[in-house]
Formats: structure tokens, C-alpha cells, sequence
């Protein structure tokens, strides 16, 4: 009896803390970033900045963007599977949501999130 009140008193605090850390996963809001603010310590951050596109290149599984703003450039990664991709081009703004990564000594943004 006393096994089944714990189990049943777990699974509900358990439920309760999921909704909680969903609600609050949504509400919170990511300010923008500089370009140039962006730094080693920052690696497996989310970071979202808004930019130019500069260049884009094209690779077998991924697209591979540079993005400018005032500060500075940084290269932003979109896999392929990613549909927003296709429709960007040079010139133009764009923000982007992503993990910062480094990639052959350089820090890069892995991009989940593309707003034109």
C-alpha cells in the first residue's frame, strides 16, 4: 500500500515538473548578441544574433552561411533536413537561433532556428 502512494505521489510531481519546465521553455525569450561578443566561453550556448548574409556555400549535408553585422562575422551551419535553407540568399537579413560551436579552431552558430 505504501509502495503504491509513493509511486502514484512520484508520477505526479514528475508530470507536474515536465508542464512546469515546458511552460518556462517556451517563455523564455534569448536576447540578441553581437557578433563580436561571441567566445570560446560561449561554446554549447544558445545564442541568437541578427545579420546580412555575406556569403553561402553549398556542401553535401549542410549549407554553410557567413553572417555580418556591425561588430563582426561569424559562419552559420544549416543541415540540409532543414528546410529554410533553400531560401536564403546573399544580401539578405536574417536572425538565427543556434548552439555555439567550434569547429577547427574557429566558433561557428549551429543554426535550429531561421527567421527571414
Amino acid at each position: 500500500m505504501k509502495e503504491e502512494l509513493l509511486f502514484r505521489t512520484a508520477l505526479v510531481f514528475s508530470l507536474v515538473g515536465i508542464a512546469i519546465l515546458l511552460v518556462l521553455g517556451n517563455s523564455i525569450k534569448l536576447e540578441y548578441s553581437e557578433i563580436s561578443t561571441i567566445e570560446k566561453g560561449k561554446v554549447g550556448e544558445n545564442i541568437k544574433v541578427k545579420g546580412v548574409i555575406i556569403d553561402k556555400k553549398e556542401l553535401q549535408s549542410l549549407y554553410l552561411f557567413k553572417i555580418k553585422d556591425e561588430s563582426g562575422v561569424i559562419s552559420v551551419v544549416i543541415f540540409k533536413d532543414d528546410k529554410n535553407s533553400v531560401y536564403l540568399k546573399k544580401g539578405q537579413m536574417i536572425e538565427v537561433e543556434g548552439i555555439v560551436k567550434k569547429y577547427k579552431d574557429e566558433l561557428e552558430i549551429e543554426a535550429n532556428k531561421i527567421i527571414i
